[in-house]
């Protein structure tokens, strides 16, 4: 077993389609508020039809509303300062159990600082995980996210271990693996039927050194 083991959030650790739907409940008791009723099916419905970016100003629109920055912004405010209710996939929260007496867990995010670190503590992470990285915290202007190698490196030191003493377990091949693999760590890709990036074909640098369906096939 590598000694320094990994882990991506946001659809390895938990389904984010669950943060996702309790923030447009957040967003639609607001709206509420602004006697603005229906946002949450539109929105709900729109994602699960792939819909991704300007979904605000999306449904808005569907619902009537003149959208301007001034209310949008707020929008996207609400949504991620909302505190969501959230729950490990099954499988992973088996992993962690397993992994409970081994001493060197990590977690490398991107995303919204303040969204994270709400999905973190919503999962009880920072007592199971002992180095986690937002990687928003490095830069705000996304420049430090996957793959950029700083992460992985501050991972690395923190645990004083040599780069293949380390394995990183995501789902996004497009971004997770090809820094990691780069650096000479071990790699897998979860790859759960039916995931946002499931159906993603990438090159043999961004692929990585094993696919799963779960993290119960894990060898730990």
């Amino acid at each position: 077993m590598s000694k320094v083991i990994v882990f991506d959030l946001d659809d390895t650790l938990y389904p984010e389609k669950d943060y996702v739907r309790s923030g447009f409940r957040a967003v639609d008791v607001y709206l509420n508020g602004l006697e603005v009723a229906g946002f949450f099916d539109v929105a709900w419905s729109y994602f699960c039809g792939g819909g991704r970016g300007n979904t605000f100003d999306h449904c808005l629109a569907q619902l009537g509303v003149a959208s301007d920055a001034e209310l949008v912004g707020k929008l996207v405010a609400v949504y991620r300062d909302h505190e969501p209710t959230l729950s490990l996939f099954e499988d992973a929260h088996r992993a962690l159990q397993k992994l409970s007496g081994h001493e060197r867990l990590g977690l490398i995010t991107d995303g919204a600082s303040a969204s994270q670190h709400r999905k973190i503590r919503a999962l009880g992470l920072g007592e199971a995980l002992h180095k986690i990285v937002v990687t928003d915290d490095l830069g705000g202007d996304r420049s430090r996210w996957k793959p950029h190698p700083l992460a992985y490196e501050m991972v690395r030191e923190h645990f004083m271990v040599s780069h293949s003493e380390c394995l990183y377990v995501g789902d996004n091949e497009s971004k997770d693996f090809v820094t990691a693999k780069g650096l000479g760590w071990q790699t897998i890709c979860v790859r759960r039927p039916g995931g946002e990036y499931s159906d993603v074909e990438v090159d043999d640098a961004h692929r990585a050194d094993v696919t799963i369906s779960s993290l119960d096939e894990m060898v730990i």
